[in-house]
């Protein structure tokens, strides 16, 4: 059943009206409301994104999610730290202007604006996915040998981080998704070799059941089998939220600046464009982090709630239903 118009109008306009009065209200460096623009900027980007999905497909994050929100916002935080927590050693961005906040309150402040990150990024995703359909690339012959192989480069990018910051710091942006979707990936082919009756076949057929409720959803298994259309979904949703950010945080105060070692030129608002290339694999970090943490097929990648049914393995969105 579609929504009632009336109150999808109403959210929507409600929505842009908080972004709107955030953003304006940076840009115009009003006080002392303008210290808060991440909050209301974002706060009504969900908002007006989720009318705009809720309308085309009837349910959205926020209209049929259930206990999934509240674990997208509780997990959200903990997400952005774990990579602040990176970023002492590495030291590729800071905020400027947090004194404003005073002592030691910028810190419970920043907590508050990182619990929009997750539903930020769910919300791109299913608007996306409500105006553009990503076919699905052809499938990739993956070794049996390379998932382990990966989740090992992702373990030793550990200490490399810590050890040469300048010169290995993009890893951190992919290390995460190596491990946890490496991990994800090796537990689905055991759990396929577990249920499939003839343990003899070829193992690229054996990896390819995860059909199987018990078989956990990864990138790897999805490229593997020729349904890696989420995974382009979700890198482009992650690099259109990007641009949101940085557009939204130029000329903001508080704000964060950027120390990219190398590749530090041609800013595109405060990040340089090459920065931009992290925003689609953390965009997959998100994925395979909630994933892991709620268990199950779950996360952002499994099919979009605009999908209606068609196409994909027609499982209920699990985030949103």
């Amino acid at each position: 059943m579609r929504p009632d118009r009336r109150l999808v109008a109403l959210q929507l306009a409600a929505g842009l009206a908080i972004c709107g009065f955030g953003w304006g209200t940076s840009l115009a460096g009003v006080e002392p409301v303008r210290g808060y623009w991440f909050d209301f900027v974002w706060a009504g980007y969900i908002l007006a994104g989720d009318a705009v999905v809720w309308r085309g497909a009837g349910r959205s994050l926020l209209h049929g999610g259930g206990w999934r929100v509240v674990a997208l916002f509780a997990l959200s935080a903990p997400l952005w730290w774990a990579f602040e927590i990176a970023n002492w050693r590495l030291e590729n961005w800071k905020y400027v202007g947090t004194a404003i906040y005073g002592g030691q309150a910028h810190v419970l402040l920043k907590t508050l604006s990182f619990v929009f990150v997750l539903p930020a990024l769910v919300t791109s995703r299913d608007l996306l996915r409500s105006f553009v359909r990503f076919p699905h690339p052809p499938a990739v012959r993956l070794p049996s040998w390379t998932t382990p192989v990966l989740v090992a480069v992702g373990l030793v990018s550990v200490p490399l981080l810590y050890v040469f910051p300048d010169q290995t710091y993009p890893l951190v942006w992919v290390a995460p998704l190596l491990v946890l979707d490496g991990v994800a990936d090796l537990r689905g082919r055991l759990t396929g070799l577990a249920h499939h009756p003839d343990h003899g076949i070829p193992e690229g057929d054996q990896v390819g059941r995860h059909g199987d409720a018990q078989a956990p959803l990864n990138v790897f298994a999805l490229l593997r089998e020729g349904r890696a259309g989420p995974v382009l979904l979700i890198a482009v949703a992650g690099l259109g939220t990007g641009i949101l950010w940085e557009l939204w945080n130029w000329g903001a105060v508080p704000h964060w600046d950027y120390r990219i070692p190398y590749l530090g030129f041609l800013p595109v608002f405060e990040m340089p464009v090459i920065g931009y290339l992290g925003y689609p694999p953390f965009a997959l970090v998100a994925d395979a982090f909630v994933r892991t943490v709620l268990g199950g097929r779950g996360g952002l990648s499994e099919e979009p709630v605009t999908d209606l049914g068609e196409g994909g393995s027609r499982v209920a969105h699990p985030v949103t239903n």
